[in-house]
């Protein structure tokens, strides 16, 4: 049981590594000299986790601005998961983690329909990963049976329409759907008025 346990763990976790690799578009830049934005931008990189396996429905939030010069900041920020799974009535698992994350990101236009294309690298680091196995004893007591930590760098490559991010009021996302559960990335942009602080 224990085994089996791990084996799912284990290859919920590569799905969804291979799964956030997403770019969405052939990244290319033919242009020597980029050309300004007619104006600065400003909003939010938000990333929400939901899991069945445990269970936890999870949200982060960081600030990006974008200067006229197209020079991207987006804040630093983590994201913090628990849950509990009842596997039979003897027998249960919970995990708890956090994830650190320091987002870098370019502007790149594409010779294609859609034109610019934000790419980040939510360069994330899993911290303290810990999932925990439990079975009853014959008292019914819970006795802890096994663990299996993670720590590491995940893959996190995006790539976000500019256009949608600006005028979507919803912006744009991406969504990896696996059967333990979700991630999706939204970057939603506003233009920012000179003088005002947003």
């Amino acid at each position: 049981m224990k085994t089996n346990i791990y084996l799912l763990l284990l290859s919920g976790l590569l799905l969804f590594l291979a799964g956030m690799q997403v770019t969405g578009c052939k990244k290319e830049n033919n242009n020597e000299t980029d050309p300004a934005l007619e104006q600065s931008y400003w909003g939010t990189l938000t990333v929400t986790w939901k899991s069945s396996y445990p269970s936890w429905d999870v949200t982060a939030s960081m600030g990006v601005e974008i200067s006229a010069e197209r020079v991207i900041v987006i804040e630093p920020g983590s994201l913090l998961y628990s849950g509990e799974k009842m596997v039979s009535d003897d027998s249960k698992l919970t995990r708890n983690g956090w994830w650190d994350m320091s987002p870098t990101g370019e502007m790149v236009d594409n010779v294609d329909q859609w034109g610019t294309y934000i790419y980040i690298d939510a360069h994330i680091m899993v911290m303290e990963d810990v999932t925990r196995v439990y079975a009853k004893d014959n008292s019914g007591n819970w006795v802890l049976v096994g663990t299996a930590p993670f720590m590491g760098d995940v893959p996190a490559e995006l790539a976000f329409r500019f256009d949608l991010s600006t005028t979507d009021d919803n912006g744009h996302s991406i969504s990896v759907q696996e059967s333990t559960g979700s991630i999706t990335w939204t970057l939603t942009l506003f233009p920012q008025t000179p003088g005002i602080v947003p």
